[in-house]
């Protein structure tokens, strides 16, 4: 599903899941941004630990060269992410995870509820039902009704650089 949408064909740098999961065990103080592109609806019910969301990230305060990594559920919105950030951005060295959220789960990465931030949880929000596909132990959640009219608003905001 995630090859789909051609992120490598199109220039956005990725990570994969386990190298992204290396980086952050070297323990070297060169560990990565997480950036969380998702809605607060969805990491509201959990989130890769230590990341901020995309709202609260503020990307000249990166020094030259610093490492950042966004997701989102399976790596659409985080590539679009990428890709505008690298265009405003050229100094920081960013990455689109590759399978995102879902494919943190497949290599058994840790999650936390995002409504503390600490809390390990086994539950991921997987955006709909053709999307809900976590690793062994994780359980996927959905949302009875899709927040449309918000990602329509945050999609038309990154148009105009707002």
């Amino acid at each position: 599903m995630y090859e789909a949408y051609g992120f490598k064909a199109a220039g956005v740098p990725e990570v994969d899941a386990a190298t992204l999961r290396s980086w952050l065990e070297q323990g070297d103080g060169k560990a990565p941004t997480l950036v969380d592109v998702r809605l607060a609806a969805e990491r509201e019910v959990s989130t890769l630990p230590g990341a901020v969301a995309k709202e609260d990230f503020d990307a000249s305060t990166c020094e030259r060269g610093q490492r950042v990594v966004a997701y989102c559920t399976i790596g659409k919105r985080s590539g679009d992410y990428v890709k505008a950030l690298r265009k405003s951005h050229p100094s920081v060295d960013a990455y689109n995870l590759k399978g995102s959220i879902l494919a943190w789960t497949q290599v058994g990465g840790e999650l936390v509820s995002g409504r503390d931030g600490k809390t390990p949880t086994n539950k991921v929000h997987t955006f709909g039902k053709q999307w809900n596909l976590p690793g062994e132990g994780f359980e996927g959640v959905t949302f009875d009704k899709t927040p449309w009219g918000k990602l329509v608003t945050d999609k038309v905001k990154g148009w105009f650089g707002r």
